[in-house]
């Protein structure tokens, strides 16, 4: 009899869990902002737009492999940060289709940098502190198809003049 109603509770729960519309993996892979495109595509499109711009502006910019384009203003000095550290950063950030700023920090906030987006991690590395950088980020980068708030909407490729102030 004990059996019996463990395997009816089981049974049940299996039902329960299979029927529920609250299935969260479900709804995010079935959400069209990543259905539109692959990945690759849209970092083709991306990068072309960045190419782009950085060709009208007269801007020569290095090329990571991740797609990520740069041009170090000032290397700076002593060591750099890495993946782990948190870093205390100046930064301004504007949208790549009409320069428009969507976020400052002049005054420099400590942010680590395993919480930033893909964009920050690849290229604030590549300074050391007091060194400053222009990072020409693809969207998939940076807040992808989701975008941010109001102020970044789907699929902007951002640009970033991030200046380190000092690792933590």
């Amino acid at each position: 009899m004990k059996n019996i109603i463990i395997l009816v509770f089981l049974v049940s729960l299996h039902l329960f869990i299979s029927c529920s519309d609250n299935n969260n993996m479900n709804s995010y892979y079935n959400n069209p902002c990543y259905t539109k495109l692959p990945y690759t595509d849209q970092m083709a499109i991306d990068v072309a737009l960045i190419d782009d711009y950085l060709g009208e502006e007269g801007i020569i910019a290095e090329i990571d492999e991740s797609g990520l384009r740069y041009v170090i203003i000032e290397e700076g000095e002593g060591s750099r940060p890495t993946a782990a550290s948190t870093v205390n950063v100046k930064y301004r950030g504007t949208l790549l289709s009409d320069n428009s700023l969507f976020d400052e920090n002049t005054e420099g906030i400590e942010l680590p940098l395993s919480l930033v987006i893909p964009g920050w991690q690849i290229g604030v590395p590549l300074i050391k502190e007091g060194g400053k950088i222009m990072l020409y980020i693809p969207s998939r980068l940076g807040y992808g198809c989701g975008g941010s708030g109001s102020s970044i909407p789907s699929n902007a490729n951002l640009i970033f003049e991030v200046e380190i102030i000092e690792i933590i």
